[in-house]
């Protein structure tokens, strides 16, 4: 199961509270297990919109939270099934 390294806010406050930092971006992907590449397919968007987000050059649109949050919680349902 994917535990919350300290400092870092919960996955599960990510997806409650519809707040995603920019700092965050990369803590979530890295949890996630996924390159750059692959989150930006599964949330649809461009690899050049998930490397500028992690660099702090630009922020997710609402939309693009709306579908983190949404693969956070598809990915919490999986590890729940474990």
């Amino acid at each position: 199961m994917l535990s919350d390294p300290p400092g870092t806010l919960p996955l599960t406050s990510v997806i409650a509270s519809g707040i995603i930092a920019i700092m965050e971006i990369k803590k979530i992907r890295d949890r996630l297990g996924m390159s750059q590449e692959e989150f930006a397919h599964r949330v649809g968007v461009s690899f050049t919109t998930v490397n500028r987000w992690e660099r702090g050059k630009s922020k997710p649109s609402p939309m693009a939270q709306a579908s983190i949050r949404q693969l956070l919680g598809e990915n919490r349902r999986l590890e729940n099934l474990r």
